[in-house]
């Protein structure tokens, strides 16, 4: 009976106190006051490589654990019909650069030919003005006259047919025109589709995985690596609700990761709006609480590019946010750079 009771005034003590404590009312130690800790692991943000084209994987350049630079080939996939697709672009494109350039000359050749006979034209309404003149004084017959009006009509009929096929000329070179600016723009979708083909790099990165082995088929959108960016380095905390709503975007933290002696400086990049049950992987002394909110800390690119070698996704890590703006950082979270790189 007597340890019954004593269990049970044990029990509501310590649930007295878990309650406090959640509420705040009892205070961390004084080198964390205004400031929460938990745990996690670091990650890398991950990029998936895929494929626009369906295809076959006829070669991996590159393998898991590779580092890769921007634009490098990864993997070259082959599909026959992009091929096929590209030749009878590239012959269409023949064809109507030909067509274009044929009928270039036969409107070029028209255009002579009105030339001359506006001429002719001209020449005949001179003569015939001078033949009326000369008629008129009796000084050509009217077989004559009449002879140059029909030479003056005749050249003008000519002169108007000429004119009627050049419109016709006009336009057919205008029609091949816009077929050789279509079919060169069918050329150059076919030929960015085949170098689609050819899978490289988006990032400077590293290969986390390779997704497929040489032969295999993909659809379009599949996916043919995993790369990890190593110059967006995160860290997700779970933070209670009284703590969270004193946190904003842009604030300063800390990561302390196992196994490196430094502490690391960091910025909130973002808070979650809803709130979650805790995750079981996070120990933390309110882990009872039942609303948390994600935080997500993450270390500046220009830290991690001179530090490259030393971060990697998956390393458990301890993370710091302050939710009192006037809590000073204690000298332990002291911002300190690993002497290596």
């Amino acid at each position: 009976m007597r340890l019954t009771t004593l269990f049970l005034v044990l029990a509501a003590a310590a649930a007295a106190v878990a309650f406090l404590y959640f509420r705040g009312e009892i205070q961390q130690p004084d080198n964390l006051y205004g400031i929460y800790e938990s745990n996690g692991r670091t990650e890398l943000k991950r990029i998936d490589v895929a494929s626009i084209y369906s295809g076959r994987v006829e070669e991996y350049l590159v393998q898991e654990g590779d580092t890769v630079k921007k634009g490098q080939i990864i993997a070259r996939l082959k599909d026959t019909q992009t091929k096929g697709r590209v030749n009878n672009a590239k012959a269409s494109l023949a064809a109507s650069e030909s067509a274009l350039m044929a009928s270039g000359e036969q409107l070029a050749k028209i255009d002579s030919e009105i030339k001359a006979l506006s001429e002719k034209v001209r020449l005949a309404k001179i003569e015939l003005e001078n033949a009326r003149k000369l008629r008129k004084d009796n000084l050509i017959g009217q077989t004559e006259l009449e002879r140059r009006i029909s030479a003056l009509n005749q050249y003008t009929a000519n002169l108007e047919t000429a004119r009627s096929s050049r419109q016709e000329a006009k336009w057919n070179m205008d029609r091949n025109s816009h077929l050789v600016e279509q079919n060169r723009a069918q050329l150059d979708m076919a030929l960015d589709a085949d170098s689609d083909m050819v899978i490289t790099s988006p990032i400077d990165g590293y290969v986390e995985y390779t997704l497929t082995d040489p032969g295999s088929v993909i659809a379009s959108g599949g996916r043919v690596a995993a790369l990890l960016d190593p110059l967006d380095l995160t860290l997700d905390l779970f933070v209670p609700s009284q703590k969270v709503s004193n946190l904003s975007v842009g604030d300063e933290a800390r990561i302390v990761i196992d196994g490196l002696d430094a502490v690391i400086p960091a910025k909130i990049s973002f808070i979650a709006t809803d709130a979650q049950f805790t995750p079981k992987f996070v120990e933390t002394a309110e882990e009872r609480a039942k609303l948390m909110f994600k935080v997500t800390l993450r270390i500046s690119p220009e830290l991690l590019k001179k530090h490259a070698r030393l971060f990697n996704g998956g390393m458990p890590a301890l993370g710091y946010v302050r939710f009192d703006p006037n809590a000073a950082w204690p000298a332990t979270l002291a911002v300190k750079m690993p002497d290596r790189h």
